[in-house]
This record gives C-alpha cells, structure tokens and sequence, in this order.
C-alpha cells in the first residue's frame, strides 16, 4: 500500500486507540465498546439498521441513500484521482463501481466532476450517488450584486457531470463561527433548487469545530462532512468532542459523511487499516469518503472494512 508515512509508532497508535475506544464507551456511540444486549438495542434505534456487508446501502436523508464506503476525488491527500491521466482515472472510477462503492464525492476545486461523469455516463443513474461543493469565500465578500448565484454554479456542475441533478450539494470547508448568516443567501438558494429537484440535498463540509457545533443543530443542514479519526489528525477538538458532535448530528436527523480517515494522507497503511476500522463500527457515521488512486487501495478500504464489521457480529 502507498499511503505517506506518519511519525506515529505502533505503541502510538496503540494509545490513541485505546483512549478513543474509552471515549467511544463512555458517550455510547460503537457497538464494538458495548455489550450484545446493547449493540441489539443500538440497531433497533439506529437510522441505518447494522449490516455486516462493507458497502450496504446506507441512509443519509430522506432522499439520499447511498454505500457505506465513498470514492473520495479530493485534492490533498496525497492519493488524489487527478493525480492520475485520465484513462488511468476513469478505469480506476469504474473498477471502483464494479466492486460496489457507488458513492462518488466531489468539490468544484477538486476538478474531477468531468472525470466522474465520463466514468459514469454508462451506469443507471439511479444506482449511483454524487457528492459536490462549491467553494464561496471569496464570493461571500463581494456586494451581493455581484456574487455568482448558486443556480450559475450548479449549472455548470450538472452540465460537466452529464446529470441532471446531484444528491449531495453543499457549501465548502465551513470555518467561521456564524457562518449561517454569512451564507445566507446561498443557502436560500439551495433550499429553492431542492424544492425543484435539482439537488435532493444540500449541507456544509465543515473544516473547523466551531463550524461543525453550528451544522449539527442547524435545521438547514441536510448532510454534513465531518473531519474525523480515532488518532485526532487534521481535526479540531477531541476525539470524544467530535463523537459527541456526530451524536448530536444523527439525534436531529442530518446525514453525516466522514472524511479525513486516513488524516489526509499523512497515515501510512498500518494506521489508515486501523482508522478506517473503527470509523467503519460508528453508528453515528453514515458513510465515509477516502481518497484512493489504485486497485489496492480500493480493495484495501473494502477490506479493512469488512473485517472491521464482522468484529462486531
């Protein structure tokens, strides 16, 4: 496996998941850190009822189902699908899809809407999920009569997918505190597109913990991208903060999609094996997205999965 090196040893990791599994138990959220009895009582109360099958359709919304494993395009994790030609790309997009995953998430920066599309055009899209965002820092500080409309972007990201709608449409890497009222027009119109069907759903990727403590309670808020690990990389907060805020996320009905699960590339494979383990037995995490640019790596994100799900049965 070709993920970067970190400078965690084995007895590091070792104590980072210690202690997180201690903070798993004590806010109840893993069926691994609890007992039968209440792993069984968890089920029966969970949005998605447990499967032991690593890419079970999962529930984000009320309109949005998709695999409990996603095929994350980002742009800094060191396994980027850019990164890759295009043929390369696309087999490695398809290759995904034949062994299941059917989550596909993407960002206007990422730039591989295209790539996707292409790799897609083939497939039922009823089968498939598409995930992007759209980065508006800078449009937010423009007077309001010269920001891009929302309806502009989306647009554009339809015509370069080949779809007619995206599943998952969400306002990019969420910082400030307040950012609800910044954003405001924004999100207004992505509330009237989902009237119309063009997006199913819409949300924020949150890239601070103070933003994320606003998106779990916001009632706006359909799906948030949650910046998560057991070992605390390129997050914000503790470990047991952030479960508490998954919590808090699923009790008010948001769909939550984790990612930096393999620290944004700065995990080697050992470490990436173990995160996406003990992300895999959250209840409270929907589904999760990694960045991947081999077979291997597609394999080893399923497989460390499924061996992760069967712990529990």
């Amino acid at each position: 496996m070709d993920f970067k090196k970190n400078n965690l040893s084995s007895n590091d990791r070792r104590h980072f998941l210690k202690t997180a599994f201690l903070h798993v138990a004590a806010v109840g959220t893993s069926a691994t850190a609890m007992g039968e009895a209440q792993v069984a009582e968890s089920v029966v109360q969970s949005k998605n009822p447990f499967s032991s099958d690593p890419l079970a359709i999962r529930k984000l919304t009320d309109r949005v189902s998709t695999t409990r494993l996603g095929f994350g395009t980002g742009m800094n994790g060191g396994n980027e699908l850019r990164a890759l030609e295009e043929e390369e790309g696309i087999a490695l997009l398809r290759y995904s899809y034949d062994r299941g995953v059917r989550f596909f998430d993407m960002a206007d920066t990422y730039k591989t809407h295209q790539l996707v599309g292409k790799a897609l055009r083939d497939k039922d899209r009823s089968e498939y999920t598409l995930t992007s965002k759209m980065w508006l820092h800078k449009e937010v500080e423009k007077p309001l009569d010269e920001q891009i409309p929302a309806r502009e972007f989306v647009t554009r990201f339809l015509r370069e997918y080949g779809t007619d709608y995206i599943d998952v449409l969400q306002i990019h890497c969420m910082m400030r505190p307040g950012w609800a009222t910044l954003y405001q027009r924004y999100m207004d119109d992505l509330e009237e597109l989902k009237e119309e069907g063009v997006i199913l759903s819409h949300g924020v990727s949150c890239h601070s913990y103070e933003a994320a403590k606003e998106a779990v309670v916001h009632p706006w808020v359909d799906v948030i991208h949650f910046r998560f690990n057991p070992f605390g990389a390129r997050m914000e907060g503790t470990v047991e903060e952030n479960l508490e805020l998954l919590k808090t996320a699923q009790k008010n009905g948001k769909g939550t999609i984790i990612m930096k699960v393999a620290g944004e590339g700065s995990f080697d494979s050992e470490t990436v094996g173990e995160s996406i383990k003990y992300v895999a037995k959250l209840e409270t995490a929907d589904t999760m997205v990694v960045g991947m640019n081999t077979r291997e790596q597609v394999d080893f994100l399923i497989d460390k999965t499924a061996e992760a799900l069967q712990e529990i049965i």
